[in-house]
């Protein structure tokens, strides 16, 4: 059993976030009733529009990890968290510079542009890849909304899991992609407004920006220091390389590059959804920090100071629509990652290898089979997982990000580049990351230990081998270069 939350009017909170799942399921459900190909359901028809790009990528970056994690690292590391939004904005620059190239590519999943690129036999390696991304980022997403309704509702934590779990399932299997748009809409709004929101009363119960610092730094000058107390920041700053270098690789967020319309509305909702990100991370900040003086510093588990101080700011009804916001940050991820799964399954395993004059019917079957195993996996990997939620999820995030970055993003500038260097780049930053992550032999971040490998392994294996300009020149070609 997780740690409870003390709260009066635990009722009312309880029926608020009641009705807000019932509206995403609604909604999911209105998203089945237009889902008719197979396109609809892996890309939303290639229709999304600038306002609801702007909401799909806004709500994905905006993760468990900027609702939970920055009031968390505001509570522990004061304002040199700050440091942590450099790797958020860069991430999404790099997407922008490159975005064209996956519109004109015109797919449906990250190892479509691999195959493409390098041959038929790295496809597979690219799949695998994704799918474990797709697995543990299921049961990390799993494992946040199970802690928040655990200590929210006072219902046991399994059965939690179950529940959370559950309703993301549901709306993904029903919907896919124009479900996971359309909810991310209303879960962009929510979270925003919730994070500003408990910011701004946070700000008025410390008496203030100025009021809240001269506080902070009487408990530790290191609070309101870039470098953080007990030098917190040199963590934290290989923290923000890892997202500047791991986010651009990330399907979840290249999944709504093949669902846009045009290349503009992308790059709108890019710029919008990373400056409401970084906007979010100084809220969560002022919220950890705010907590840390006004709450004292023995709350054992961080991860749960924005659900408390919003207990503590706001009565129960507006309370309860501000946790379900928390609670739609998770499911605005959760969400991305199992369409990902059921897609890379559907698409990159049964039609390309088993089936390619698949039915559209069959196709979404398949999808949505997949879809329900891999979330019904991401909660039992919840339940008997033994290692805490942020490791599980920086190893996962880690590890598919190194793999995929280099062949992905160089190999579109790099004509020379070629299978041999491709297919081994995939494997070793992989593999690389993996072994760092559990061993962690240098003082490095695992996933810059992992692209800086999968970097020389990538330049020399192509060096070393023979070019293929035909494969090249194909793939240059169907992304628009010369």
């Amino acid at each position: 059993m997780k740690e409870l939350i003390a709260i009066e009017g635990r009722g009312i909170y309880i029926t608020v976030i009641i009705i807000y799942m019932a509206v995403i399921i609604l909604i999911g459900y209105l998203a089945s009733r237009r889902t008719k190909t197979a396109e609809d359901y892996w890309v939303a028809g290639r229709k999304l529009g600038t306002l609801v790009l702007i909401g799909t990528f806004g709500a994905t970056f905006i993760s468990a990890f900027t609702m939970m994690g920055s009031p968390s690292g505001g509570y522990r590391f004061g304002w040199s968290f700050w440091n942590l939004a450099y790797g958020t904005w860069i991430g999404p620059l790099i997407m922008i510079l490159f975005i064209s190239y996956f519109v004109r590519f015109v797919g449906f999943t990250i190892p479509d542009i691999i195959e493409a690129r390098y041959g038929p036999k790295s496809r597979p390696v690219a799949a695998v890849v994704v799918l474990f991304g797709s697995f543990g980022y299921a049961a990390v997403q799993t494992m946040a909304i199970g802690t928040v309704i655990n200590a929210i509702m006072g219902i046991p934590f399994t059965v939690a899991l179950i529940v959370g779990a559950g309703i993301v399932i549901l709306y993904t299997v029903l919907g896919g992609m124009i479900a996971v748009a359309w909810t991310d809409v209303l879960q962009f709004i929510m979270l925003v407004l919730g994070m500003f929101i408990t910011a701004g009363l946070a700000l008025a119960a410390t008496g203030g920006l100025s009021a809240l610092n001269s506080a902070a730094m009487k408990i530790d000058p290191g609070y309101v220091s870039p470098l953080g107390p007990y030098g917190s920041a040199m963590v934290i700053i290989g923290m923000a390389v890892a997202f500047a270098l791991g986010n651009p690789s990330q399907p979840s967020y290249l999944a709504r590059a093949f669902s846009a319309k045009n290349t503009g509305s992308i790059r709108i909702a890019l710029g919008v959804g990373t400056i409401a990100n970084v906007l979010c991370i100084g809220g969560g900040i002022i919220i950890g920090l705010s907590g840390r003086v006004l709450l004292g510093g023995d709350i054992a588990r961080t991860d749960l100071i924005f659900p408390l101080m919003v207990i503590k700011l706001l009565p129960p009804v507006f309370g309860g629509l501000i946790i379900a916001a928390i609670i739609a940050a998770i499911m605005s991820t959760a969400d991305s990652f199992l369409l990902v799964a059921g897609v890379t399954i559907g698409r990159d395993f049964y039609q390309r290898y088993f089936n390619k004059g698949a039915s559209d019917r069959q196709l979404i079957t398949i999808s949505r089979i997949v879809t329900l195993i891999v979330g019904v996996i991401g909660l039992l990997i919840a339940i008997i997982y033994p290692k805490s939620l942020i490791f599980l999820g920086a190893y996962v995030f880690g590890t598919v990000a190194a793999g995929l970055f280099v062949p992905l993003y160089i190999g579109m500038v790099w004509k020379r580049a070629n299978s041999t260097g491709g297919i081994l780049g995939i494997v070793c930053g992989f593999i690389g990351t993996f072994v760092f992550t559990m061993f962690k032999v240098i003082p490095l971040h695992p996933i810059i230990v992992g692209i800086l490998i999968s970097t020389v392994v990538f330049v020399i294996a192509t060096l070393v081998t023979k070019p293929e300009p035909e494969l090249s020149d194909s793939f240059m070609a169907r992304i628009g270069r010369k």
